[in-house]
């Protein structure tokens, strides 16, 4: 029995140390459509079980057709972005649309997302702003940069001012637009680097990188606070170990501190590492560091 057991899980491609698969399967033929879900996640991704967008797709409609939103959401974003099946934005659609429906403020955000793509903006804000009161909370940051910087509707800094309000309440690591706002004076706030560096504070611990780096400066520079480059070290260590905006000045500001020997003791070759890091991310003044 044992080898049949092992067969099996050789034909999957599951590896050995992923004895729950069978117990996943066995709850979803039973019914709990969150195990169902949870397979077709791991076929998508081929975490300990084979790539198989077709398994990927029968789990995930599986639940969906239950009632499990976030199986809908992931179906409709597999033919959204033809994965593994032919583009079908019309089923993509309905799936999300099924999602809205049942309250899952994710699946009105991808709508929102269509119509903007389609360039129907009061269709796409009415239901960027239906995703948000769901508590969606990229939703609410999208209205904000649109907003705030007039992308396909008029600036408007206290709209802006309000959904990225409801996007930090809802996500951390969606604070840092109000740490912007408070450190240069925006969105119609005064300038006040304590707030500024509050909602950064909140940002970077939601793992948000230019909360992190912003926070950093605040330290390295001694910006209405101690200066501290032990403090700075540690955001800017932080800000270079996540992704998305922040990370590269995090990497290279950590170079700056190990080239110069504060807060740290000075060492050339982590200096390198990290100007090496910032550069293949982008930012092309860390390209000249290591050239030296």
């Amino acid at each position: 029995m044992k080898n049949v057991i092992v067969f099996i899980f050789i034909l999957l491609g599951i590896h050995l140390q992923s004895a729950s698969f069978l117990q996943l399967d066995e709850k979803c033929s039973k019914g709990h459509m969150p195990s169902c879900f949870q397979l077709g996640m791991m076929f998508e991704s081929g975490e300990t079980v084979r790539l198989d967008y077709a398994e990927a797709r029968r789990y995930f409609k599986q639940a969906c057709s239950a009632g499990h939103t976030k199986a809908c959401i992931r179906l409709g974003d597999i033919y959204e972005r033809e994965i593994g099946v032919d583009k079908n934005l019309a089923k993509a659609r309905s799936l999300y649309e099924k999602a809205c429906h049942k309250g899952d403020g994710e699946g009105c955000y991808y709508i929102a997302r269509l119509e903007e793509n389609n360039h129907h903006i009061n269709k796409a804000v009415q239901m960027y702003d239906q995703a948000c009161r769901k508590k969606f909370a990229m939703a609410c940051s999208s209205l904000g940069i649109m907003y705030d910087f007039g992308r396909r509707v008029k600036k408007n800094a206290t709209l802006a001012r309000k959904y990225y309000s409801a996007a930090c309440k809802l996500d951390k690591s969606s604070c840092s637009w109000l740490g912007n706002a408070y450190e240069n004076a925006k969105l119609g706030v005064k300038q006040d680097d304590a707030k500024a560096r509050y909602y950064y504070d909140k940002a970077c611990k939601g793992n948000n990188a230019e909360g992190c780096y912003k926070l950093g400066n605040f330290y390295y520079y001694g910006k209405s606070i101690k200066k501290s480059y032990s403090k700075a070290v540690l955001y800017y260590r932080k800000a270079c170990s996540l992704g998305g905006f922040g990370t590269a000045e995090g990497c290279n500001n950590l170079g700056v501190l190990y080239s110069q020997g504060k807060g740290v003791k000075k060492d050339r070759t982590h200096a390198v590492k990290y100007y090496k890091k910032a550069c293949k991310l982008g930012y092309y003044d860390a390209c000249r560091q290591f050239k030296e």
